[in-house]
């Protein structure tokens, strides 16, 4: 089961809706279909696309329930806490998916993760 988890977190990494190479451009990561709390994450991406923050905050909490070591649903609910003005609790969320997901790409790389860390940090 580990290998799949982490097989799927690789491949998801590079499913993405726009890029990651700013922090007002960050977007949501999509899920690999079929792993825990993926309905809930692609619900919430779906919400996050609109701009419903707090309603794609809620589906990635919901995701959480699910599978708490998702390091996908921790950055994205981390992307619309930022967006909600939370920046210590988007942060918190932040380093969880920067632990889980070190093998992602995406999450590994991401500037508004790494600038919420650095923060963090001060």
């Amino acid at each position: 089961m580990k290998l799949f988890e982490t097989l799927c977190l690789v491949i998801c990494g590079f499913v993405l809706v726009g890029t990651l190479s700013s922090t007002a451009w960050a977007q949501a990561i999509i899920p690999l279909s079929g792993t825990k709390g993926a309905s809930a994450i692609n619900d919430g991406v779906g919400h996050f696309r609109q701009r419903n923050w707090d309603t794609a905050s809620s589906h990635f909490r919901k995701a959480l329930q699910k599978n708490p070591r998702s390091a996908v649903a921790h950055y994205n609910l981390g992307l619309a806490l930022n967006r909600m003005g939370k920046p210590q609790q988007a942060a918190k969320h932040f380093q969880k998916a920067s632990q889980l997901g070190q093998i992602n790409p995406l999450i590994r790389n991401s500037t508004i993760l790494k600038k919420h860390l650095q923060q963090s940090k001060q």
